[in-house]
Order: structure tokens, then sequence, then C-alpha cells
């Protein structure tokens, strides 16, 4: 397979781990950055849950305002692409995002990312703090090794496979704290999350999907047994919000459809593909108190839930 990193040594343990860290922008860049994040101006003013609360924190392709989506586009490809072209082999952006975290909000569930290429091809996120990040605001967690375990699609709608067991995935999270302009380069099949920023100020990262240049980056639409895969270069998620994507718009390009194989999982096949010996799942008795026994809704259960109120507000 085509090789994601310059450094055959991070290389490596990409392709073991699922994740490696980085340092990717200097202090004046980083200062330079949140300079101008002070002049972009989103629909939810950075504090989603006074909106429409479809995920507690801020995140610029769930934003509604188009020009501010352009905006952000563009400024953070000026800003990250020549960490990229020091760190990555020929790849550039195609989705870009600020996530940026009050204090007391923005716990982000166990997701896979929605995947960009095909399944046999890899796309990484370039995830990089804007300030010192930690367990107390919600740094990056996931799970090492979690990265291509099964040839699964999330998306708009779609059941995460480990939606059976998903309060159980704290079991397996590690935490992965950076210092401002530091970060971690992660395949975007990896299993990630954070929890809620418990800390003073706002928690403030920056999202980067990056496929290797020559690629075709897709979108996967759900159609029962199949998905049909839709082109979707940088302007796919500029131009439309995300909130757009559970419904089939008239100006999509289709390359055809692919097999649905996606499949739930209970935990034992779980620890199975990651190559753990079983274990009896915890006495609920023995959890300490205030321990989440329901899973947290997510992105595509709200989207689901939400779907028919935003498709008759963007017919209207």
């Amino acid at each position: 397979m085509r090789a994601t990193l310059l450094d055959p040594v991070l290389q490596a343990e990409l392709a073991v781990e699922g994740t490696v860290a980085s340092p990717v922008l200097d202090a004046a860049a980083v200062a330079a950055l949140l300079a101008e994040l002070q002049g972009l101006r989103p629909a939810d003013g950075f504090a989603p849950t006074a909106r429409d609360g479809l995920l507690n924190h801020h995140v610029t392709l769930l934003d509604r305002d188009v020009a501010y989506r352009r905006a952000t586009h563009a400024l953070l490809v000026r800003h990250f692409q020549p960490a990229i072209d020091r760190l990555l082999d020929r790849h550039r952006v195609v989705a870009a995002n600020f996530h940026v975290k009050q204090p007391g909000d923005g716990a982000f569930p166990s997701h896979q990312n929605w995947p960009v290429l095909p399944l046999d091809q890899t796309s990484v996120t370039v995830w990089c703090a804007l300030v010192d990040t930690e367990v107390e605001n919600g740094t990056l967690h996931a799970i090492p090794r979690s990265h291509k375990l099964l040839p699964h699609v999330e998306g708009p709608a779609v059941r995460p496979y480990f939606d059976s067991f998903r309060p159980q995935l704290t079991r397996y999270m590690k935490a992965y704290p950076a210092r401002a302009g530091h970060g971690h380069i992660f395949d975007d099949s990896l299993i990630h999350g954070s929890p809620v920023n418990r800390g003073q100020g706002p928690r403030i990262a920056v999202q980067l999907i990056c496929v290797p240049e020559e690629s075709q980056p897709v979108f996967f639409y759900p159609c029962g047994e199949r998905f049909e895969v839709i082109a979707a270069e940088s302007d796919f998620y500029v131009e439309q919000s995300a909130r757009e994507l559970v419904e089939r718009q008239p100006g999509w390009r289709s390359l055809g459809f692919v097999e649905n194989r996606n499949r739930l999982i209970d935990e034992a096949e779980f620890r199975r593909l990651l190559g753990l010996a079983p274990d009896p799942a915890p006495d609920p008795a023995q959890q300490p108190a205030g321990t989440q026994t329901r899973p947290p809704p997510t992105l595509g259960s709200r989207l689901r839930a939400k779907a028919a109120g935003w498709a008759q507000a963007l017919r209207g």
C-alpha cells in the first residue's frame, strides 16, 4: 500500500498503532492562527448548544454558514499545508474543521470518521491542538490498533459496529495529551472521541482530513443493502454542511454502488479482533458511581432524529 508518512519509522508506527504523535505548528504559527480565528463568525458563535444541540461543541462542517465554512477551509489549508508537505507523502486536505469546546461542554462520543476514500485506501486526520490539551479539558482519546478491524462505513444514519457495547469502550481508550502546536496523525478508521472540557477556558483544536494527492475522495450514501459512492472533493463538504448529507442531493455525481458489508459485533469479537484475551464484562456493582450505563447519542442517531425537520427546512 502507498505510504502515508515520509518518515519510515513513523509510518511503521502508524500502520501498527493507527496513530502517531508529531509537532505540527511552531508557537508563532499557533499565535497567528488563533489571531485569525478571532475574526471568523460561525453561525453558532462557537457555542452550538444554544442553537440546535446537534453536538455540544463547535465543528466547522456542522455550521450552517457556508461563507464561514469557505473561509475556514481556505484559512486552515494555508496555515497547515506546509506542515502536511513536511510530514505526509504527497497529501492534500479534503475537509478542515475547528473543534472548539467551551468549558463544561464538548463530549464527543466514540466514533470512526466517515470514510472519504474506498475502504482499501487510507485517509488520515491531522489533529493539532491550538491550546495545551489534557484529560481535564477534553483532549483526544483513541483505542490504539482499532483501525481497519472491519470493512465498516460510518456516516449519517449508520450505526457504528460497536454500538451494542459503546459504554464499555472507555475500558480501551487511551488519552493523547498535546501541547499547543503538537498533535496526532491517525488513520480515519481508528475509534476515537473525547470527554467534556472541564477546564477553565475553551479547548481549541484543528482537524484536517488528508488524502493522497492522486486519489478520488468519495462519500458513502447509504441505500439499504448498498452504498452509493459519491464524488466528494473538498467543495463537497464546504458548500453543504453535514446536515445536508442525510438526503441524496440532486447535484451529486455518482461513481456507482458498492455492497454494504456493515455488521454489528459484540465486545467479545471486538477483543478478538484487537488480539486481546477473552475478558468477562465488568460487574456493574463494581463500577464507579456515575459510570455511564447507556450509550450517548451518536451523530448518526441525532441526524436521524432531525432529518425530517432539516429536510422540511431545506425545502422551505
